[in-house]
């Protein structure tokens, strides 16, 4: 006899089957990014092994000898890669210097020229009164300055 899978119970297991599963994989998610790192180079230690390989296999099958055809995949590789340097470098070069030759210090004057008074009480009103506030401030402790002891002077009426 077969049993009818339509009842309540059946609903509550298969929901405690799905909430088990999901679980169960982002514990596995949770473990492989803690171990991202290690994963990201296992991947890229493949990839080269692929990549090395293919060449490697040509050259064998041409007649060469594994060790003389891996020597010479791996000089083709820094070949490659010296190539690809001295073609990309220069412009990469030439943009890093217009970025701190000409786009920086045009950033930062735009920068000054926004960050001016006039400018910021135009664009946040409520800074009038901060302003008003800390300019009272300035007058109220000017006056008293001269009866108040400094920072640097207070050493010689405190041992610190």
């Amino acid at each position: 006899m077969t049993r009818a899978t339509s009842g309540p119970s059946s609903i509550g297991s298969s929901i405690f089957r799905w909430v088990f599963i999901m679980f169960f994989v982002l514990l596995i998610l949770y473990a492989m990014w803690l171990v991202k790192d290690i994963l990201m180079l296992a991947l890229t230690a493949v990839i080269f092994a692929v990549l090395l390989t293919t060449p490697i296999r040509f050259f064998v099958k041409r007649g060469l000898n594994r060790p003389v055809a891996v020597f010479l995949t791996l000089i083709l590789v820094v070949v490659a890669v010296t190539a690809t340097a001295a073609v990309l470098l220069p412009g990469l070069f030439e943009q890093f210097r217009d970025l701190v030759s000409i786009y920086i210090p045009r950033a930062a004057q735009q920068v000054q020229a926004q960050l001016t008074q006039e400018n910021l009480v135009q664009r946040f009103p409520w800074l009038t009164e901060l302003i008003r506030r800390r300019s009272r401030v300035r007058q109220t402790n000017s006056r008293s300055s001269c009866w108040a002891v400094s920072p640097i002077s207070a050493h010689k009426y405190f041992r610190l």
